[in-house]
């Protein structure tokens, strides 16, 4: 079956990384519905103080509040997809607690996609729109009487400077998941590694060949992904440990508490080892050291495993 990506929560992820610096300033609505029926805006940026200025060039263009419009790597950015989030950013306005709580000025619209909208700029140059590109991938979308608007192209943007959202794709090089996992090592607070991880996770599963080329080819870069990945492993461990622990409670009604609980819990670590070491997540070497064998104890354990699940 085909799996479907979820690019919208991983898009917000790296906008708060790409904005971190001002976060204390920030405030994030994810899928903001904008009146009682569910209309929803893909991210809301809401900026306090407003005078701030923000560091990353993608809030250069922000005020009190900024509506962000994203499209998944294929996803188009046309016209219909213009007038629909204007009219977010209208329904935005009409819905503010008082006449005047929000000037219009203080409203920006963000178009992130991966790629340029040709079309979408081909009509703005046909209906009294002015394009200017003040930075590298980001251009900004102007005519009187509108709200201030900016296009960000993903694939444009300067890499260095814009290492979390330049990941969301499908396209990525190792120098570019070695820029990803570097700059997630380097980040300390908690809800940025958890941010971190969600772009992590999307950039792995999109880019699957790259990853498993570095994980392979580069051992520091291996250690590293697993170090990232520590979180993911343990809770992988704990599932597989609850699993057998639950089929090891069942086989202690027979055959005692104790050494049922023991053998489930063994079981549930290695069906977790050698799923992960069949999917390419680990190599020979680290599923050797979790379950403290050598590797020719683990190619007879192996192919047991194979042989059991055969025989279910």
């Amino acid at each position: 079956m085909e799996h479907y990506t979820q690019w919208h929560p991983a898009f917000c992820a790296a906008i708060k990384l790409e904005l971190r610096k001002n976060k204390n300033d920030l405030s994030y609505a994810i899928e903001y519905n904008i009146n009682r029926k569910p209309i929803q805006i893909d991210l809301l940026v809401i900026v306090e103080p407003q005078e701030v200025e923000l560091e990353n060039e993608i809030g250069k263009l922000f005020r009190g509040h900024n509506i962000m419009e994203y499209k998944s790597p294929g996803d188009s950015l046309n016209v219909d997809t213009f007038i629909k989030v204007v009219g977010y950013a209208c329904l935005y306005k009409a819905n503010e607690p008082h006449v005047g709580d929000i000037p219009l000025g203080d409203i920006t619209l963000s178009f992130v996609r991966e790629g340029i909208p040709r079309d979408l700029f081909q009509w703005f140059a046909e209906h009294g729109f002015t394009v200017t590109n003040p930075y590298q991938g980001i251009y900004y979308v102007t005519r009187e009487h509108f709200f201030p608007m900016q296009v960000i192209v993903g694939r444009m943007l300067n890499q260095e400077n814009h290492a979390w959202l330049t990941s969301l794709t499908r396209d990525m090089d190792e120098n570019g998941v070695r820029r990803l996992i570097l700059r997630a090592q380097e980040l300390t607070d908690k809800e940025d590694r958890d941010n971190a991880d969600s772009v992590l996770q999307v950039s792995a599963r999109e880019n699957k060949g790259v990853f498993d080329r570095l994980k392979e080819g580069d051992t520091d870069m291996c250690e590293a992904m697993m170090e990232l990945m520590k979180p993911e492993l343990d809770s992988a461990f704990q599932q597989g440990k609850d699993v057998g622990l639950s089929q090891g409670i069942s086989q202690g009604i027979s055959q005692g508490i104790s050494q049922g609980i023991s053998q489930g819990i063994h079981q549930g670590k290695l069906e977790t080892v050698m799923q992960m070491f069949h999917e390419g997540d680990i190599l020979l070497q680290r599923a050797c050291e979790i379950l403290g064998v050598t590797e020719k104890e683990f190619a007879e354990k192996e192919k047991a495993y194979k042989h059991s699940g055969e025989a279910r």
